[in-house]
């Protein structure tokens, strides 16, 4: 069985340490980054947008809990369940 989704196009991105963003830390979503626009449908996720990085799941080690607080004023978005190495810590140089 083929894969629905063409790898080829694949974007090299800049060498990502794999370790965890630290909880509370702000985050930006690097699939989409990865693959093209292809996971932009498929995830609630926008590229460019920076979410607040909760922490990661102890009953399920490598996936995270990450908040998006400016969707609603006083009704923030959690998201759960989504794998850590899907998102990269943002440096203050990038803020």
């Amino acid at each position: 069985m083929r894969s629905q989704y063409n790898f080829s196009k694949m974007k090299k991105t800049k060498s990502k340490s794999w370790k965890n963003p630290r909880n509370y830390s702000l985050v930006r979503w690097t699939l989409s980054e990865k693959f093209g626009s292809t996971y932009d449908k498929c995830y609630p996720f926008k590229q460019g947008k920076n979410y607040l990085f909760v922490s990661e799941m102890p009953q399920m080690p490598g996936h995270c809990i990450v908040m998006d607080a400016g969707a609603n004023v006083g009704k923030p978005l959690l998201y759960i369940g989504y794998h850590t190495t899907d998102f990269e810590e943002i440096s203050k140089e990038d803020l």
